[in-house]
C-alpha cells in the first residue's frame, strides 16, 4: 500500500492520515513482538496483530485509491463522447459526509473554499431566514460545463440556539444559473466584506446561558438537522397551545 504523502498531487482527508499512522503503529508493534517474544507462546498474539494489520491496511489502501480516483475525475472532466456523470454540489466542493449530514462547515473550511482557484464568488448579502439574520455568501464551481452552486450563511445570531454563529457556516444548494449567480465578487472584496461584518459584530458578541428551549433545539439539531429541529419545536408549540386552549 502506498503512503498518502507519496503522491503530492493529492490532498487526503485527516481520517486517511490517521489510518496510515495506525497501520504504521501496528507494523511497529508486530516487529516488537517478533523481537521480544520469539517463542511459540506469542504466536497467537502475533497472528492477531498480523490479521489486524492486513485488514486495516487494506481498508486504508482502498480509501486512498478511491479518494485519488474521485479527485482525478474531478480534475479531468469526462470527455463528451462518454456518458456524463452527475456531480452533486456537495461532492464538487469536497464536503465530507459529516458536513453533508449537518449542513455545516467550520470557518477554516469555508475560507479554504473561498480561496480555492476553482471557486467563483457571486454575492455577499446580509439577509434573514427562519433562524435569524446572517451574511449569505453564494459561490459556484463548474465541472463538465455544469455549474454547482452553494450558499453559505454565518456571522449572525441563531435565534433558536440563542448563539452567535462566528466559527462555522451553514450551507444549502442553489439552482445553477439562477439570478444569484449573475454577478461576481472578487476574492479581495469578499474578504473585505467578511472582515467588515466581523468588526460590526464585535460589540454584540455577548454570550449568556441558553434557555431550556435553546438547549432542546441544539439537541434536536444534533440528532437530525436544523430544519427538522425547528419543525419539531413548532409542532411541540402547537401541541402545547392546543392543550392550553382545551384546558381553559
Amino acid at each position: 500500500m502506498r503512503r498518502p504523502d507519496d503522491d503530492h498531487a493529492h490532498q487526503f482527508p485527516l481520517g486517511v492520515e490517521v489510518g496510515w499512522l495506525v497501520v504504521k503503529h501496528l507494523e511497529g508493534l508486530l516487529k516488537q513482538l517478533n523481537q521480544q517474544f520469539p517463542d511459540e507462546q506469542a504466536e497467537s498474539l502475533q497472528a492477531a496483530v498480523e490479521e489486524a494489520l492486513t485488514t486495516y491496511g487494506e481498508h486504508v489502501g482502498e480509501y486512498i485509491e478511491a479518494h485519488r480516483a474521485s479527485q482525478t475525475q474531478l480534475n479531468h472532466p469526462i470527455p463528451d463522447e462518454t456518458p456524463r456523470r452527475y456531480f452533486n454540489p456537495a461532492e464538487v466542493f469536497g464536503l465530507t459526509d459529516r458536513q453533508q449530514l449537518y449542513y455545516r462547515v467550520s470557518d477554516v473550511w469555508f475560507q479554504a473554499i473561498l480561496n480555492h482557484p476553482d471557486t467563483v464568488i457571486h454575492r455577499l448579502d446580509l439577509s434573514q431566514n427562519d433562524f435569524g439574520e446572517y451574511l449569505f455568501v453564494t459561490v459556484s464551481r463548474t465541472v463538465n460545463d455544469e455549474q454547482s452552486v452553494l450558499c453559505f450563511y454565518g456571522l449572525g445570531y441563531h435565534e433558536q440556539r440563542e448563539q452567535w454563529i462566528t466559527k462555522h457556516w451553514y450551507w444549502y444548494s442553489v439552482h445553477p444559473y439562477s439570478q444569484l449567480t449573475q454577478e461576481r465578487v472578487s476574492l479581495e472584496e469578499a474578504h473585505h466584506q467578511l472582515q467588515q461584518r466581523r468588526e460590526d459584530l464585535k460589540p454584540l458578541l455577548t454570550q449568556s446561558a441558553p434557555s431550556e428551549r435553546a438547549v432542546l433545539f441544539r439537541m434536536l439539531a444534533e440528532l437530525t438537522d436544523e430544519n427538522n429541529a425547528l419543525s419539531e419545536l413548532d409542532d411541540f408549540d402547537e401541541m402545547m397551545g392546543n392543550r392550553g386552549e382545551g384546558g381553559e
